[in-house]
């Protein structure tokens, strides 16, 4: 049972799947008040990978928002424990166990494949949600990525020289939407903006049969001690390719994003808040051959 009377807690109205990519998000907490009286539903939140087995789900209950005779909850007392959860792979049962308070692991060590569907059905306190989640299909590994010019001299981050290049990236298909990252040298975050992942809608390329991406990439190479000038002529190194695509919901989730605190009522959850998806990743590692250039 909430109580209602502590104060000063964090509540997230929708902890959406971002908060485990960390695309775009950096925070996934606010605090914030709930609608004094109001009846919470139940929000299920779960992103299912190709590539990987089934992962934990998230149940929580989560309140309408506002502005008038809010109290405050804390964060923990939102998460459902005692829940019963059914959850079925490509029509088989599956059986989930709590590892923690509002935190369902599904006791299956199969591989989940794109293509494959996922349904559950959560019941709590007499109120039931239900939700199905499909991996999406493309021909990802068609998918072509090589350099278009030469790798340029830009700066020293932690231990690494770091270089730019432009590179290209062929897809031959346009999904609703598109997350890209690609590195090369080294697999260090450290190099933003060059690290970042870039975002494509599909409805901004209608137009065409392939999404072609032109961006510049971090080349990182390893800076020795007392090195002063950077290296320069042809090496050969690794190339990091992490592409994720999400079912088509996501879409609207994102574009309906505020970083202001908002009510996003964007969900695939029925009688309940949440986002129950099925999303591609693929990584990839190249082996390519770079120019590096000093100014």
């Amino acid at each position: 049972m909430i109580d209602k009377r502590k104060m000063n807690i964090r509540h997230v109205l929708l902890l959406l799947f971002l908060c485990q990519f960390s695309w775009f998000i950096s925070s996934c907490e606010q605090t914030v008040g709930v609608t004094d009286g109001s009846d919470p539903v139940l929000q299920v939140d779960a992103v299912i990978y190709n590539g990987k087995p089934l992962p934990v789900i998230e149940i929580k209950q989560s309140f309408e928002m506002s502005g008038k005779d809010p109290f405050y909850v804390d964060e923990e007392e939102l998460y459902v424990s005692g829940a019963d959860v059914v959850l079925t792979h490509n029509g088989e049962a599956v059986t989930v166990r709590e590892v923690d308070p509002g935190k369902y692991q599904p006791e299956s060590g199969q591989i989940v494949e794109m293509g494959d569907q996922v349904s559950i059905s959560v019941s709590y306190e007499g109120k039931t949600v239900t939700a199905e989640a499909e991996v999406p299909k493309y021909p990802v590994d068609e998918m072509v990525v090589h350099p278009s010019g030469m790798a340029d001299i830009n700066n020293i981050t932690g231990r690494n020289w770091l270089y730019v290049m432009p590179v290209q990236a062929e897809l031959p298909f346009i999904a609703d939407y598109t997350a890209l990252r690609i590195i090369a040298g080294s697999k260090e975050q450290n190099c933003w903006p060059y690290c970042n992942y870039s975002r494509f809608f599909g409805d901004q390329h209608s137009t065409t049969e392939t999404l072609t991406v032109r961006k510049e990439i971090a080349v990182l190479i390893p800076w020795s001690e007392g090195e002063m000038d950077p290296p320069t002529g042809n090496v050969t190194i690794p190339m990091y390719v992490d592409l994720q695509i999400p079912e088509p919901i996501y879409v609207d989730y994102i574009r309906s994003y505020s970083d202001e605190f908002v009510t996003n009522t964007v969900t695939n959850v029925e009688g309940g808040v949440g986002l129950f998806i099925g999303a591609i990743q693929v990584e990839k590692e190249i082996r390519i051959e770079v120019e590096l250039r000093s100014r």
